[in-house]
């Protein structure tokens, strides 16, 4: 799900990739036994952090004043547990508000908001419950012009299933299924894109972060779709983005991405 507080972006596809808390310092008000905050640090969905008390909060202090614009969660329980999120901004010697909601559900998501910049940043949970949490990321969006191309799959739909055991006996008669929800695989293709974006060093730095098979986060229709949003990376045997050239223009960018299933 995204929620989207930034007027600037439409129905292109957003990206969130390059995670700003990995080079400061990170610290939380609590961290239960065996997990801890740096879990949220590697991007690993099996190495969640859980607070041992309500409210909770993270805070983030880079080495220097940065922008972002998206805050991102995977692998979380949050919608369960009923929390509130509010990311706040250090400015002036206060904490400024940049964004407040209240998931609905336990699917990844992403805070979108206008671009602003701050060398502290902290995000606060508040509610009754406490929860788990293993991806968190502060960044700012890359945005690829255009449109994702058509066919497409929406992201939250892509889980597969897999059966397991016999639902049929041998003469035809329906018997108990039973079934595993496993990860999903998406292919996404977008529009052709100008030399100024498929050559410039924002597309060429997340290029290079996809094609090592690090993940990231996806928003295919922010304002069309909000659920269409996954944590995703370069599945096992998908090919390297490989810009095209041809006619000025740059064709066949396109992704085959592994997607998480919470």
């Amino acid at each position: 799900m995204i929620y989207n507080h930034n007027f600037g972006i439409t129905n292109s596809p957003l990206i969130g990739w390059d995670n700003l808390a990995p080079q400061g310092t990170l610290t939380a008000t609590s961290s239960a036994s065996g997990f801890p905050v740096s879990g949220l640090l590697n991007g690993v969905t099996t190495d969640p952090w859980r607070p041992n008390a309500m409210p909770a909060t993270v805070t983030m202090i880079l080495p220097s004043s940065m922008f972002a614009s998206m805050l991102c969660f995977a692998a979380h329980d949050m919608g369960t547990q009923g929390v509130t999120i509010i990311l706040e901004r250090a400015t002036g010697g206060d904490w400024v508000e940049v964004m407040q909601i209240a998931p609905t559900d336990d699917e990844p998501l992403i805070m979108s908001f206008g671009a602003v910049r701050a060398t502290g940043w902290r995000v606060r949970f508040t509610g009754a419950n406490t929860f788990r949490l293993a991806v968190m990321s502060l960044c700012l969006g890359l945005t690829i012009p255009g449109r994702i191309v058509p066919p497409h799959a929406p992201l939250h739909r892509v889980s597969e299933v897999e059966l397991v055991g016999e639902s049929e006996s041998g003469t035809g008669e329906f018997l108990q299924a039973d079934f595993n929800r496993t990860g999903g695989r998406a292919s996404t293709n977008f529009s052709v894109q100008l030399a100024d974006f498929a050559t410039g060093e924002e597309f060429e730095a997340f290029r290079q972060h996809f094609n090592r098979g690090r993940p990231f986060f996806l928003a295919c229709f922010p304002n069309f779709d909000a659920r269409d949003v996954g944590y995703v990376w370069r599945g096992q045997g998908a090919g390297s983005i490989i810009p095209a050239y041809r006619d000025a223009v740059f064709m066949g960018i396109g992704m085959e991405v592994s997607v998480f299933v919470g």
